[in-house]
């Protein structure tokens, strides 16, 4: 928002950016985000995320499953879980 020097300033011309507050661009920011996460639930993909890195894996094998593990970057936290995991 335009602080009140700007606003009231004789030669400015203070637009509101509305790029993504149309009805079409909610629509397709909606359905962006449903077909991300779909994506991810079945086929393991990651993209456009902020904290995770981009994946693209390969098909899953017939009657196999996929686990997905986040964790603190502590020294012996995977094997705790995979230990856990094993038992």
């Amino acid at each position: 928002f335009p602080d009140d020097l700007l606003w009231d300033h004789n030669n400015s011309v203070i637009l509101p950016h509305l790029g993504a507050s149309t009805e079409e661009a909610e629509d397709a920011a909606a359905a962006m985000a449903a077909d991300t996460i779909k994506d991810y639930l079945t086929n393991g993909t990651i993209k456009n995320s902020v904290n995770f890195p981009a994946t693209a894996l390969p098909d899953r094998p017939e009657g196999s499953i996929r686990i997905t593990v986040v964790h603190k970057n502590e020294p012996g936290m995977l094997a705790k879980i995979t230990e856990s995991v094993g038992d």
